[in-house]
């Protein structure tokens, strides 16, 4: 009877000892330096990821011969491939993402070894619209040069306003276009001043302009110089310059909008509006907004000016909020919560008292209340949507997405009725208040046939 035990213990004792073994190597090598920085997206950083695309997710500043595999519901992606990093500690890994995918963001475990480190990378696939609503719009595109940003119109002048620039940290090339918004022809044109000098020697180029509102009242164009953190003014009827403001005093400024005597200019990724006089073209102080969520700080992605109501409509894109400032007082008195993710663009519907807010990272648009704070809806748009216009006669709102490549259209109670094509990068949107909008796209790369458009769209009755 001992003798028949004796095995059975033996061999309780060397599992045991193989465990604890085992236990012990888990809790050894561990990397203590992590700080790789992890991406996921498509191979060439163009587009979205889908459903049936393949995604890639890469990593750089690992140690070299780390390894990594990636799970999803504990379940290893890529066949449970192990992905080797190489002698300068990078590596990507190719997985492909079924058909049947839904839409939303995905928390990937990477699991690294040798060293050992988990770390989490958000993979966000994107939902793709049908064609819709092609036969009820009209489309008329004419390309200009550069990398077109934004356009405005005016009643006054009858006329279109684009802003354009090249380049990175530098504007190699920007302009001023005056366009006849029926025909799109190019009616003036004018290249800003030289930049400062650079401190690292490269050419300093020109003063870009980026951000760009028509006053009728005052007779001036605003413009934001977002590269030199500053602004500049225009004059509508032959687009000579009446003044460049100094450096420096918009960090980062983004859009403008101009109501009742003052300029007020978005600081991206800071909390503050700067605004200027537009009679005496002085600056006239600063509106701070500051977050009401424990932790965060509101960081401006984009206004909107609800003009009869004499506020303006703000949103955070570090905090994914929406705030209302009164222009009389220059109180912040609202600011809500919203369910989107990069609130980057806003605009303002008089019609329901609603911001519509864009949701860049989650794909989606928030109707808010601004009376309330309620979310009355929201709505799945597509890849990366940027920037919204709410069009006075129609009463249509005007999405573009961006990494589409589309422009979504839906009615005042928020069912999209169409999808049209954008070409590359759709970018921001004008309306002439009569039913005309103006769509302006970027490039998606050199020689884009598709790219620098401005597209003037009508609604077909």
């Amino acid at each position: 009877m001992i003798t028949s035990i004796r095995p059975a213990l033996l061999a309780l004792l060397l599992a045991t000892t193989a465990m604890t073994a085992q236990a012990q190597d888990t809790f050894n090598n561990l990397d203590t330096g992590y700080g790789a920085r992890l991406r996921a997206g498509l191979a060439d950083g163009q587009g979205a990821v889908v459903a049936g695309s393949t995604a890639q997710i890469s990593a750089q500043g690992l140690t070299p011969g780390q390894t990594m595999i990636l799970r999803l519901n504990g379940l290893a992606l890529a066949d449970g491939q192990s992905f080797a990093a190489d002698d300068k500690g990078e590596l990507s890994a190719d997985i492909t993402i079924p058909d049947t995918a839904a839409p939303g963001t995905y928390p990937l475990v990477a699991e690294f070894a040798s060293p050992a480190y988990n770390a989490i990378v958000e993979m966000k696939v994107s939902p793709v619209l049908a064609d819709l609503g092609m036969d009820n719009f009209a489309m008329t595109s004419k390309q200009l040069e550069g990398g077109l940003y934004e356009a405005a119109y005016s009643q006054q002048q009858n006329a279109l306003y684009v802003t354009s620039s090249t380049g990175r940290g530098v504007s190699d090339f920007s302009a001023l276009y005056k366009l006849d918004p029926d025909t799109l022809d190019i009616l003036a044109q004018v290249t800003p001043p030289a930049a400062p000098a650079r401190d690292d020697g490269r050419a300093p180029g020109v003063i870009g302009v980026f951000g760009i509102t028509v006053s009728d009242t005052e007779n001036q164009i605003w413009v934001t110089n977002t590269r030199v953190n500053t602004v500049a003014v225009y004059n509508p009827e032959d687009l000579s310059l009446i003044k460049q403001f100094p450096a420096g005093l918009a960090q980062h400024a983004r859009g403008v909008l101009v109501h009742d005597g003052k300029a007020y200019v978005g600081q991206v990724f800071t909390g503050e509006i700067a605004v200027f006089d537009t009679k005496t073209l002085e600056p006239a102080g600063v509106i701070e907004i500051t977050s009401k969520l424990r932790g965060q700080d509101f960081g401006i992605g984009a206004m909107a000016l609800d003009a009869t109501g004499n506020r303006l409509v703000v949103t955070s894109l570090a905090s994914n909020e929406v705030a209302t400032v009164d222009l009389t007082s220059g109180v912040v008195t609202d600011v809500f919560a919203t369910p989107v993710k990069g609130a980057i663009g806003v605009t303002y519907d008089p019609a329901t008292n609603q911001a519509i807010v864009t949701g860049q990272q989650s794909d989606n648009l928030a109707y808010v209340d601004l009376a309330s704070g309620d979310i009355v809806r929201t709505v799945s748009v597509g890849a990366n949507p940027l920037n919204a216009l709410v069009d006075p006669a129609s009463g249509l709102t005007f999405v573009s997405i961006r990494l589409a490549d589309r422009l979504v259209v839906l009615s005042p109670e928020g069912e999209i009725v169409a999808n049209l094509p954008s070409g590359s990068r759709p970018n921001a949107m004008a309306t002439d208040g009569k039913g005309e909008v103006f769509l302006v796209n970027k490039a998606a790369g050199q020689n884009d046939d598709e790219g620098n458009l401005i597209t003037r769209i009508s609604l077909i009755d």
